[in-house]
């Protein structure tokens, strides 16, 4: 048997990491490596290992839908495969909770969009299609109009600007006429003075 068949075993019989880092078809193996130098081993991944399209595919899906089992599904891989990543890789982890982010964000916008044009039904009439209408649920407005009530406020005020009160106004309105009364007076008092 070949034991160095992947051209990855040093002069010892180990593991050596190359310094470009483990090709397409390697991983890098679980355990401290080479104790000598503190490398990581590499090895040929497993036959069943996930790709990077295939997780590629996932993240894809899972950003689309929200659903994990559906995700794992349209790879045609077990979903435990993709919890067992989730769980050993934090960049894998990372991707999870940003592609469920932002199937959160399009199902919002597509609640916001139901909730103002309403959604389309038939009308039948003694078994026949009349005609269609559209429906709206006042309830889920009432709720998106909720969940969104601080935001709301929070971009009003900043379109406001900050707010004062009306003495702190008149203060400062008082204090600019009398610069103006006092720039004008000494206006006047220079020019009468050259005249004389």
């Amino acid at each position: 048997m070949n034991r160095n068949r992947h051209d990855r075993r040093g002069e010892h019989g180990r593991f050596v990491a190359a310094d470009e880092g483990p090709g397409p078809g390697m991983e890098l193996k679980r355990g401290r490596g080479d104790k000598g130098r503190g490398k990581p081993q590499i090895r040929a991944k497993h036959k069943r290992a996930l790709t990077r399209t295939e997780i590629a595919t996932f993240l894809s899906c899972l950003g689309e839908t929200c659903n994990v089992s559906h995700s794992a599904r349209v790879c045609k891989r077990s979903s435990r495969l993709f919890y067992d990543l989730r769980r050993r890789d934090a960049g894998f982890r990372a991707d999870w909770m940003e592609a469920l982010r932002e199937g959160y964000e399009l199902l919002e916008m597509e609640m916001v969009h139901r909730a103002r044009f309403g959604t389309p039904r038939d009308v039948f009439h003694q078994g026949q299609k009349t005609g269609t209408t559209r429906v709206f649920n006042d309830a889920t407005s009432l709720r998106l109009l909720h969940l969104h009530r601080k935001s709301i406020e929070q971009m009003r005020a900043a379109d406001q600007g900050p707010k004062r009160d009306a003495k702190a106004l008149l203060d400062e309105l008082a204090a600019r006429i009398a610069e103006v009364e006092a720039e004008e007076e000494d206006g006047a008092g220079e020019v009468g003075g050259g005249e004389a």
